[in-house]
């Protein structure tokens, strides 16, 4: 099953998404904590809200396989 995370670019290149934990904006390294969108539209519509929050951030909406998750660390 399909569903949307809003990725976070960072200076250093690590990945990062977007989260509901606290943060300025929420964000994590793990899929497993990111947060999900059933569907692309909603995670759009997010992903222009945060630009226009946080201008100095660029933010992409991808696209991950609910089936695969990473192995907690």
């Amino acid at each position: 099953m399909e569903k949307y995370v809003i990725k976070i670019t960072t200076s250093n290149n690590t990945p990062c998404y977007y989260s509901n934990m606290q943060g300025d904006p929420g964000r994590t390294i793990s899929l497993n904590f990111a947060k999900l969108f059933d569907h692309e539209k909603v995670a759009e519509s997010n992903r222009y809200r945060l630009s226009k929050l946080y201008p100095n951030r660029e933010f992409i909406v991808q696209p991950v396989d609910v089936n695969i998750t990473e192995i907690p660390f």
